[in-house]
């Protein structure tokens, strides 16, 4: 039995939403069947658009980058410094306000 744990950890429900909303509604039978299974879920679960995924651990939109304990931006640099210390660039622009352009330009 699926429970809307799974789906947010999964995503499952994303990609059925994607197939039964597709403009050309091919092939029919596989976005028919998918209609079947949203009604499903949407009576079970509410709004399958409202089942957000994870923030944290596995499948997380932020697994890798960082943790619950993890939230300050001391902490996330401390990390990112030990893991991916190239990926960090110390050297960053201090200029606020006008760069010289118009945007669109």
């Amino acid at each position: 039995m699926i429970s809307a744990l799974d789906l947010r950890a999964t995503g499952i429900h994303r990609a059925i939403m994607e197939v039964a909303g597709t403009a050309t509604r091919w092939p029919g039978r596989l976005a028919d069947e998918c209609d079947k299974v949203i009604n499903i879920w949407t009576t079970k679960f509410g709004r399958l658009d409202e089942l957000h995924p994870f923030m944290y651990g596995r499948g997380g939109r932020l697994e890798g980058i960082a943790s619950a304990e993890e939230t300050s931006k001391a902490a996330l640099i401390k990390r990112w410094q030990s893991t991916c210390p190239d990926k960090l660039m110390p050297n960053r622009s201090r200029r606020y306000g006008d760069l010289g352009f118009q945007p669109g330009a």
